[in-house]
């Protein structure tokens, strides 16, 4: 049971997105890990993509609630 445990809990985090190597990207958005795909915008000030995680999809589209810490686009 656990070694089940354990290769969930490791295919869960080499799910994670990742842009480290990513030389487009700002060097502060560069260790940004994300459960969900990271959202990148194109700052043309410094000439790089700034990223965030995007917001997790909202599970009963019938129930309008935003989910918690989900900012509207």
């Amino acid at each position: 049971m656990t070694a089940c445990l354990r290769a969930l809990a490791l295919m869960a985090l080499g799910a994670c997105a990742t842009l480290r190597n990513d030389t487009t990207v700002c060097p502060e958005s560069r260790d940004l890990r994300c459960g969900t795909d990271p959202v990148c915008s194109y700052d043309e000030a410094r000439q790089c993509r700034v990223c965030r995680c995007a917001a997790p999809f909202h599970a009963d589209p019938a129930d309008p609630a935003p989910m918690p810490g989900s900012e509207p686009d």
